[in-house]
């Protein structure tokens, strides 16, 4: 086992002296702001970016212009059936076909 060292008797008067804080230089003060305005940009782009990803939850338009309905309606399907198992898809089948059913019954009585 280690012996411990004396460590010689300091006032408290010399350790406060030594504690006294003098200030930040300017140019920590520039530091420090830039800093500081860099990560409030940071936080402004991810909470830009969440909510146009809540805006348009579909996605991104093109470089050429606005995305097609078409194009829309089938990326917003391709996201719904990628996350559904197969008693999702007998449900969905279901439902459509008796949709199906009755717009065929509405139009068959017409003629």
């Amino acid at each position: 086992m280690k012996k411990k060292q004396n460590l010689p008797a300091v006032s408290q008067e010399e350790t406060a002296k030594e504690i006294i804080f003098k200030g930040y230089s300017m140019e920590e003060l520039r530091y420090q702001r830039a800093l500081m305005a860099l990560r409030k940009e940071f936080c402004k782009a991810k909470v830009v970016g969440a909510v146009d990803s809540l805006r348009h939850p579909v996605g991104k338009t093109s470089g050429s212009g606005a995305v097609s309905k078409l194009g829309k309606i089938a990326a917003l399907s391709s996201k719904i059936f990628s996350h559904m198992n197969v008693l999702d898809y007998a449900l969905v089948g279901i439902s459509l076909f008796g949709s199906g059913k009755k717009v065929y019954r509405l139009f068959s009585k017409k003629k």
